[in-house]
């Protein structure tokens, strides 16, 4: 938690400060970050919705129903917007004459 509260109240030095030259590592550093940022976030949301799931389920799991409205809400996540419509080779995407 200390690095996430770091990383919140950091704020980059003004164009015109004599503070330290930019780092050369900036933007890879910046792309990985947000890459593990990204990935960390999926992960806890998933946790929360499969706990919240879960919890839900009779006392042995193999008497427990899929929830339909759960698997079309997982179905309709796999096309965010845009992501697949466009893809190539997909019926919904341009065609390619």
């Amino acid at each position: 938690m200390k690095h996430f509260a770091r990383g919140l109240a950091w704020q980059p030095p003004a164009p015109t400060s004599p503070a330290r030259a930019p780092s050369p590592n900036a933007p890879r550093t910046l792309l990985v970050g947000r890459f593990l940022t990204d990935y960390y976030r999926l992960v806890a949301e998933w946790a929360d919705w499969a706990t919240a799931l879960v919890r839900q389920w009779p006392d042995d799991p193999r008497d427990a129903v899929a929830d339909p409205r759960q698997q079309a809400e997982t179905a309709r996540r796999a096309d965010w917007p845009g992501r697949l419509a466009d893809a190539p080779g997909t019926d919904e995407g341009p065609s390619q004459s």
